[in-house]
């Protein structure tokens, strides 16, 4: 049977399918558990081919579980459990299904069922909450695709560090750039990402953001307000009263990337606290300087 390389979503508002980009990665790392093996897949889906809503984009999906160790000449015909999304034992997250925010996904059976050299195919199912509709309830995932072996434990080479006027000296680690300069009177750190060859490109963006140019502190908080209404469900779920005064958030992180292999738009993630409530893990998106979204991860 032919894999059709698709993720399709089954929601109180319908069905909606989208095309997976390309294999995702499988790759492994090892655990703090001597002997045992932390096992990844990350997939990201494509284009919409039908149905769903036009103000969610394709989703990123992220899975990982525990292998003792890990075999690459043990998955074919095997199949993975995953109950829960929130791993208590590792205190984060097991899986991840980013669908215009970050999503718990749960029940999900992953199930290596073709192989050629180190490339799989992968058919994987499970649940998440219901946001493309108003039914209180959960929407279904199954995904028939390819993943292919990606060896991440080789010792990574670094560059020299790089000085960008106005900002400071940005060091360089296997995933990114980072710097630690000012942003309005606040201290932030500015990690542009190091894939690709696209240093210049993100660091005249940074300089333009720590200038105030693009997406000043004031716009931060403008945003911050209009879209914490967007939030109240979220607040309801975590019984958490939403008293927060937009000014009260401090900016922590400024982390620029490139949007997708397919785009030129760069991606502007801010991560922000708010001390007074003593809540983190917010998130404001911009693609260019336009707003994306805001949101925010509880803790558990």
């Amino acid at each position: 049977m032919e894999c059709p390389n698709t993720v399709t979503i089954r929601s109180g508002a319908g069905v909606t399918v989208f095309s997976m980009d390309d294999a995702g990665d499988l790759w492994f790392r090892e655990d703090w558990n001597p002997g045992i093996d932390m096992v990844v897949i990350d997939l990201e889906g494509g284009e919409r081919v039908s149905g769903g809503n036009e103000y969610l984009h394709a989703p990123s999906i992220t899975l990982s579980w525990l292998d003792s160790p890990f075999n690459l000449d043990r998955l074919l015909n095997r199949t993975v459990h995953i109950p829960l999304s929130y791993s208590e034992e590792h205190e984060d997250h097991a899986t991840n299904f980013y669908y215009g925010e970050h999503l718990d996904f749960d029940n999900v059976y992953i199930k290596f069922v073709e192989r050629d050299g180190d490339r799989f195919r992968v058919r994987v199912t499970g649940k998440t909450i219901d946001i493309e509709s108003d039914v209180q309830g959960d929407m279904t995932v199954e995904i028939d695709t390819y993943v292919s072996f990606v060896d991440r434990n080789s010792p990574p080479v670094y560059q020299p560090p790089r000085t960008v006027d106005g900002i400071g000296d940005f060091v360089n680690d296997e995933w990114r750039w980072e710097c630690t300069t000012k942003y309005a009177d606040h201290q932030v750190e500015v990690r542009l990402s190091s894939q690709g060859d696209r240093f210049d490109k993100f660091a005249r963006y940074a300089q333009k953001v720590v200038r105030q140019e693009l997406v000043s502190l004031e716009t931060l908080r403008e945003n911050i307000k209009s879209e914490l209404p967007n939030l109240k469900w979220k607040f309801d779920n975590f019984n958490v009263v939403p008293n927060f005064d937009a000014s009260e958030f401090v900016p922590e992180t400024l982390t620029i990337t490139e949007a997708d292999k397919k785009s030129d738009a760069i991606h502007l993630y801010v991560f922000l606290t708010h001390p007074k409530s003593g809540t983190d893990n917010w998130i404001l998106r911009y693609s260019n300087s336009e707003l994306y979204s805001l949101e925010w991860i509880p803790d558990r």
